[in-house]
């Protein structure tokens, strides 16, 4: 089996990640909105901001596993890429606002999170996309990155290094549990790489 993980950058990778959040969805027997149904592809405006990074996984050329992270930043501060709206779409699950304002320098939010059911156990999977995206976000010199962990990722992120913002609770948009988590990349970065020398 050769996996092969990297940023979706072409239109068909973006595609293939678009394809594969709607193949997850229909697997996971939820709802499917018929816009989406049309097209056989989740995406919002979000996927259309330039900033915005899909990350995908190949199984010998089959798309199995893909993330999105979207930056996170003040609507309020001058040139913000998102309105308050935006923003608050972001929050709706869980209000990162007061966290956010705490911190210093740029934050991205994970917010897709599609994984094909016959690799939803991949654990080796699951921790090397997410590392691949954080690396990414490293060398961008992007300081943090905040995630709505739901049960089935939070072994994995805590080995990377995320920590708990607040207790786990249930989501009724999600439905499901979620656990609201935040990793300070900086120091995530540091450790790799003192793992290497």
């Amino acid at each position: 089996m050769a996996i092969l993980i990297k940023k979706a950058e072409s239109t068909k990778e973006i595609n293939d990640s678009l394809r594969l959040r709607y193949q997850v969805l229909e697997e996971s027997k939820k709802n499917v909105s018929k816009i989406f149904s049309s097209t056989k592809k989740v995406s919002d405006f979000f996927d259309v901001y330039p900033d915005t990074i899909n990350m995908i996984a190949y199984d010998t050329g089959r798309p199995v596993a893909t993330l999105r992270a979207v930056p996170y930043e003040d609507p309020e501060k001058a040139g913000a890429e998102f309105s308050k709206d935006e923003i608050d779409l972001l929050n709706l699950i869980f209000d990162y606002s007061e966290s956010f304002n705490q911190m210093k320098g740029v934050a991205f939010f994970i917010d897709i999170v599609a994984i094909s059911q016959d690799y939803s156990l991949n654990d080796l999977l699951i921790k090397s996309i997410f590392k691949g995206l954080l690396n990414i976000l490293a060398t961008k010199k992007v300081d943090s990155v905040f995630f709505n962990a739901p049960k089935q990722f939070e072994d994995h992120i805590k080995e990377i290094g995320f920590r708990e913002l607040a207790s786990k609770f249930n989501s009724p948009s999600l439905g499901r549990d979620i656990t609201p988590s935040f990793l300070d990349i900086r120091a995530y970065y540091d450790n790799f790489i003192g793992k290497i020398k």
